[in-house]
């Protein structure tokens, strides 16, 4: 499986010591340089170092930039070349947290997983015995993530 993923679920995972988990779920994972520049930008921004290192996490730029262009009109840099990203190389899923972009990814009938998301796939996946330390642990390192969307996983994950 392919996923596209964006800065700010990189950046929790990596805050919250679960960046192994992305391997473990998907065969190829791919990152636009937009979200790269994203979370390399500031060096001492949690993870940017070992986020920078990750040999399974591939650089791999958008070719269609009038996809692209367009897409940046209405979205911030990283999200944009997700989005492009995982139409252009059918992604299986694109990782993206944002509410702007996961609209228009699902608009553009892509798959979408945010950073919680990914704790119940680990649990059905059999990788952890329960979502919901992942998601709080998600929390703790800094994902906003409204109550109702909270319980609505944490029934998803039969918690």
């Amino acid at each position: 499986m392919i996923a596209v993923v964006d800065s700010s679920p990189l950046i929790v995972l990596a805050k919250s010591g679960y960046l192994g988990l992305l391997p473990q779920l998907f065969d190829t994972i791919l990152m636009p340089p937009a979200v790269f520049a994203e979370i390399t930008a500031q060096p001492r921004r949690a993870g940017a170092e070992q986020i920078a290192e990750l040999a399974w996490l591939r650089l791999t730029s958008v070719r269609d930039h009038t996809r692209l262009d367009r897409l940046r009109r209405r979205l911030d840099p990283g999200e944009a070349e997700v989005i492009a990203l995982g139409e252009e190389v059918t992604a299986h899923m694109v990782v993206l947290d944002d509410l702007p972009g996961r609209r228009e990814a699902a608009a553009r009938g892509l798959t979408i997983v945010g950073t919680a998301g990914l704790a119940v796939m680990a649990k059905r996946e059999g990788l952890v015995p329960l979502a919901r330390p992942l998601i709080d642990d998600f929390i703790r390192a800094g994902l906003f993530l409204r109550s109702d969307l909270y319980q609505g996983l944490i029934q998803t994950a039969n918690e």
